[in-house]
C-alpha cells in the first residue's frame, strides 16, 4: 500500500468508505502526503509507541485492513485500527511527540529513511481529531491511498 496522498476520514461503515475508493476527493477529509510511506508498517508502529509496547506486541488487529481495492491505480480505501484510533484519542500532545521520536530513533535503527517526523505528526493529529469528532457517532476512522 505505497503512495502519496492519504486522505483520512470518518465514514459509518465499511461499505460508505470503500465508494470513497472512485472518488477523488473526500468531503470532510484530511489530507496528507505522505511521501511514500507504508500505513501497513507506520500505523501499527504508532500504536505501539503509543502504547508502550514493542512491535513484536503487536496483534494482527493493529495492522490496517483494506476495504477496497484499485489494482490499477494502486488507490485503495482502509480501516484506521481501532487500537490506534483509541490510543491517539486519549493521547496528549507529550504522547504524541514522544511516540514521533520513538518512530523515528526506531527507523534510524532500521536504517529505514522515510520516516520524517513530520509525517507522523500530521497523521496522528488527523486522526487524533477525527477520533475526537466522531467519538460518539459511532464512525470510524478510514483512509484512501492514492
Amino acid at each position: 500500500m505505497n503512495s502519496n496522498t492519504l486522505r483520512l476520514f470518518a465514514a459509518p461503515d465499511e461499505r460508505t468508505a470503500a465508494v470513497m475508493l472512485a472518488t477523488a476527493r473526500v468531503a470532510g477529509a484530511v489530507e496528507l502526503d505522505f511521501d511514500q510511506l507504508d500505513p501497513e508498517n507506520a500505523l501499527p508502529a504508532w500504536e505501539a509507541l503509543l502504547a508502550g509496547r514493542d512491535m513484536e506486541a503487536v496483534t494482527e488487529a493493529a495492522r490496517p485492513h483494506v476495504i477496497a481495492l484499485d489494482e490499477e491505480s494502486g488507490a485503495a480505501v482502509f480501516e484506521v485500527p481501532q487500537a490506534l484510533v483509541e490510543r491517539v484519542r486519549n493521547a496528549t500532545p507529550a504522547d504524541i511527540d514522544q511516540a514521533v521520536v520513538g518512530w523515528v530513533l526506531g527507523c534510524a535503527e532500521a536504517e529505514e529513511f522515510l520516516c520524517m517526523p513530520e509525517i507522523a505528526e500530521q497523521a496522528l493529529g488527523a486522526i487524533a481529531d477525527l477520533a475526537r469528532a466522531e467519538a460518539t457517532s459511532g464512525q470510524r476512522i478510514y483512509g484512501r491511498l492514492s
